[in-house]
C-alpha cells in the first residue's frame, strides 16, 4: 500500500497468513480486480449524477461485504479463521485493501469533477471577454456568445442544465450549482456562509481561492 494510506490494524497478520503460492494470493488479486472493475464502471457513467449514484451504490456494497464495521475490526475478526482457509483469507485481504483505497478513489473523482467544471467556466469566461471586447459590454444572455465566440456552450456538469449567468453593471456572475446540486447564488468556499458553487465573478473579488 502507498505510504500515505495506513493499512488497517490486523491486515498485516491477515496477509501473512496467506503463506506460499497455494491460491491465497490469487484470491487477493481477483478480489481487488473485481472491485476495481466495478469502480471503473461506476466512474465511466455518462453524467456526474450517474457517477455519484453508482459510486454510492459501490460504497454501500463494500460496507455490507465488510460487515459494516471498520476495516481494522474486520481484520482482527478474520485473522484466525483466515489461517485455516487461505483462499478465504485472500478474499478477505482483497476486500480490506479495497476498503482502504476506495475513499481515496472517490475523492479523486470529486476532484476531477471540480476541475472539469472550473475548466468549463473558464471557456465561457474567455468567450464573454471576447464578446465584451467586440461590443463594449457583456451580453444580456449567455446564449449571445454562441456560436460566434464559443461554438457550443458547455452544460453544468452537476445537473446537466445551462450554467447560471447574471450580468451586472460592470461585469457578471457565472457559476455552476456544484456538488450539492443546489443553487447557492454563486457562493464559493471562501464566502460567508461558504458554499460549493464553482464560479467566476467579474470584476474579480479581492480574494479568490
Amino acid at each position: 500500500l502507498p505510504d500515505a494510506i495506513r493499512a488497517p490494524d490486523g491486515l498485516g497478520d491477515l496477509v501473512a497468513s496467506l503463506g506460499g503460492n497455494d491460491g491465497g494470493w490469487d484470491e487477493v488479486l481477483r478480489e481487488v480486480n473485481r472491485w476495481f472493475d466495478r469502480s471503473v464502471a461506476a466512474m465511466r457513467q455518462p453524467s456526474q449524477a450517474d457517477r455519484r449514484k453508482a459510486l454510492d451504490v459501490l460504497a454501500e456494497a463494500l460496507r455490507r461485504e465488510t460487515g459494516g464495521v471498520a476495516a481494522d475490526d474486520r481484520a482482527v475478526k478474520e485473522r484466525e479463521a483466515a489461517r485455516a482457509n487461505r483462499r478465504d483469507s485472500g478474499r478477505a485481504a482483497g476486500t480490506l485493501i479495497v476498503s482502504v483505497l476506495l475513499p481515496a478513489m472517490l475523492q479523486c473523482q470529486r476532484a476531477e469533477d471540480r476541475a472539469t467544471q472550473r475548466s468549463r467556466n473558464l471557456h465561457v469566461a474567455f468567450a464573454l471577454a471576447a464578446y465584451q471586447c467586440a461590443h463594449g459590454r457583456y451580453p444580456a444572455a449567455l446564449d449571445d456568445v454562441s456560436p460566434k465566440y464559443l461554438k457550443t456552450l458547455p452544460k453544468d456538469l452537476y445537473n446537466g442544465q445551462p450554467l447560471r449567468y447574471f450580468p451586472t453593471i460592470d461585469g457578471y456572475r457565472l457559476y455552476s450549482v456544484g456538488e450539492n446540486g443546489e443553487d447557492d447564488g454563486g457562493a464559493w468556499l471562501s464566502d460567508r456562509p461558504p458554499a460549493d458553487d464553482p464560479r467566476i465573478r467579474i470584476p474579480l473579488p479581492d480574494l479568490e481561492p
